[in-house]
């Protein structure tokens, strides 16, 4: 067994070497980047209410170009976990080498077709004025980053399915911190630097992912203390077909899910648009601390793809099922904790993001925690047992379900609520509880009846 492989068979110690090595770096990457992510909204949005603005209007769009990655990624993460589980390290290893290749391939063709779409995508997200020069110039700035962003991807993806999470936080966590010092000397200008604005913020993050690319690819060639590292020979690498159909099979569902829920993000964007310039640059506010907030639930779901995926590998379906259980206890006491944090600090939360006087933002803001407090205990749920269907391959499901609940049960809703009914923003985000409950209702009829097992052994045949 390499030692790099967790022992799940002792589950007494299983666990605590699954939490300090899988979920906290996880978690303290993903609160980490989701804070920086603040912190950089925040440093915009006290500098130009209108860059503010600008970055709402391209963060849809961009994230629909990364959905391709998706498919690899997905996929990737699955395979290594597998591969780990089952000790064949040289296929896990092909697997990081197959995902690397078509990464950056997809990475290339979207950057050009992301630089030819910039104005098309704007016009249609509804900016108009400076608001839509900005956003143009900005978008433009990151999509140049998008081939680093895929290749860090790769790396990133199959060091979570080999239990290798530490290395991802500490590439990831630099690269933000980074960022953060170089809007502080973009934005505002700093140290004789002409300050830029929201093109500041662009630049600050399109060299912080350049540096987070060229560490995480130095960890997957030359780490000596890596399992799956290239440096590490076992037999010569031959390109697979059969592993590439094999990762898209497990992955597409996934991108295809992420595709569309951006695609209805944007008419979701357009909706929360419609309410005037308060309510959205409050709805942006709102997004950023729910992301902050969705941290335990990424490194959740992260964790039960590794865990339960490495258990799958191994045949150890019993010891897969218990850790569901497990990590579905911790979620609990997550969103009670977070919960209660939101809820007697709300205003001062909301505060950081406003500048004194700006009253009604703050009054549209506020209602909007407490809602996201609802929110958290099936949201966090929800991570866990989609994570343990994917470690099964069972993306289909989650693809289906997700898409229909989205677009014809959350959006409507959002509309209804929030423009028929008049409830403004607090409408457009009941949808959200209204959404994350549903599924919740869905995903754990779907994990009983065991029909992600039966997927599992279907794609292994």
């Amino acid at each position: 067994m390499s030692k790099h492989h967790i022992n799940y068979k002792k589950i007494d110690t299983g666990r605590l070497a699954v939490i300090t090595t899988i979920f906290l770096p996880v978690l303290i990457e993903t609160a980490l980047s989701s804070f920086y992510g603040v912190i950089d909204m925040m440093m915009v949005g006290k500098y130009d209410a209108n860059g503010l603005a600008a970055i709402g209007l391209t963060s849809n769009p961009l994230s629909i170009f990364l959905s391709i990655f998706q498919a690899i990624n997905v996929g990737t993460t699955t395979l290594v976990a597998w591969n780990v589980g089952a000790k064949k390290m040289k296929d896990a290893q092909d697997v990081m080498r197959i995902s690397l290749i078509m990464n950056l391939v997809s990475g290339l063709a979207m950057t050009v077709i992301g630089m030819l779409l910039s104005r098309p995508i704007v016009d249609f997200m509804g900016g108009k004025g400076e608001v839509a020069v900005l956003a143009i110039e900005y978008y433009d700035i990151l999509v140049v980053g998008t081939t680093f962003q895929a290749l860090t991807y790769s790396v990133t993806a199959a060091m979570r399915g080999a239990g290798l999470s530490k290395v991802p936080m500490m590439y990831n966590s630099f690269s933000n911190l980074l960022n953060v010092v170089g809007n502080w000397l973009l934005i505002d200008g700093k140290l004789g630097i002409p300050a830029l604005g929201v093109i500041g913020a662009g630049y600050s993050t399109l060299i912080s992912r350049i540096i987070c690319c060229l560490w995480a690819l130095w960890y997957a060639f030359c780490s000596k203390g890596n399992g799956i590292s290239f440096r590490n020979r076992y037999g010569t690498f031959r390109f697979s077909w059969k592993r590439v159909s094999q990762m898209l099979r497990i992955g597409i569902p996934s991108a295809l899910e992420n595709l569309i829920m951006n695609c209805g993000s944007m008419f979701y964007v357009k909706i929360v648009n419609s309410l005037g310039n308060a309510a959205f640059s409050a709805h942006q506010i709102c997004n950023n601390v729910n992301s902050l907030t969705s941290a335990p639930s990424t490194a959740l779901n992260v964790t039960a793809n590794t865990v339960i995926g490495q258990y799958l590998g191994a045949n150890e379906f019993d010891n897969a099922k218990k850790y569901k259980s497990y990590l579905c206890r911790i979620s609990l006491v997550i969103s009670v904790v977070m919960g209660a944090v939101v809820i007697l600090f709300a205003r001062e939360i909301a505060g950081f993001y406003v500048k004194p006087g700006e009253t009604e933002i703050l009054a549209l803001t506020l209602p909007v925690f407490y809602i996201l407090v609802v929110q958290y205990i099936t949201g966090h749920i929800n991570g866990v047992v989609m994570g343990a269907l994917r470690a099964a391959g069972d993306t289909k499901f989650a693809l289906y379900l997700n898409s229909f609940a989205f677009l014809f049960f959350r959006i409507p809703l959002a509309y209804v609520f929030g423009v028929v009914c008049g409830w403004g923003l607090v409408g457009v985000w009941l949808s959200l509880i209204a959404h994350s409950w549903l599924n919740f209702a869905i995903i754990s009829i779907r994990y009983r009846s065991g029909k992600w097992l039966g997927i599992y052994k279907k794609v292994n045949e």
